[in-house]
């Protein structure tokens, strides 16, 4: 079997969304800016879209926002489709394996946050109650 692992980082270009796919699977999907130097003088950005299954896909949604720098590892995807004008189309995108966070908000937030994410194991928990306490967790912050 081929695969194309991909290693980047990146800044959030948006804050991130959770969703629950028709079989009962939490994703969360977001875009990251990873900028690369051409030269000296030069630099461009590639703009990832990427994908998060399984238990790190409420704890992306919960903590990552826009700016945020992400370190991601994952597989290289494509698709292909054909739009509404009737031309077909390819796109790309990272199927996450690994979500690191990075820089981004304050100290003290990122510390609270890193408690946060160690004291919750999202593993031990059923749908119902990992709905339940993040709806808990936004709740005691104010949002």
């Amino acid at each position: 079997m081929d695969f194309t692992s991909l290693i980047f980082q990146g800044r959030l270009t948006d804050d991130p969304v959770l969703r629950t796919a028709s079989n009962g699977t939490v994703l969360c999907k977001f875009d990251v800016a990873s900028n690369r130097r051409i030269n000296k003088d030069e630099e461009r950005t590639t703009y990832i879209p990427v994908t998060v299954f399984g238990k790190q896909a409420p704890i992306c949604a919960e903590f990552l926002t826009k700016g945020r720098e992400v370190h991601v590892t994952g597989e290289f995807e494509t698709d292909s489709y054909t739009d509404n004008d009737g031309i077909k189309r390819k796109g790309f995108g990272c199927i996450a394996r690994d979500v690191r966070f990075g820089r981004g908000g304050t100290r003290q937030d990122q510390d609270q946050e890193t408690e946060t994410a160690k004291e919750t194991n999202f593993d031990s928990l059923d749908k119902d109650t990992k709905a339940r306490a993040l709806e808990m967790l936004r709740a005691s912050r104010g949002r």
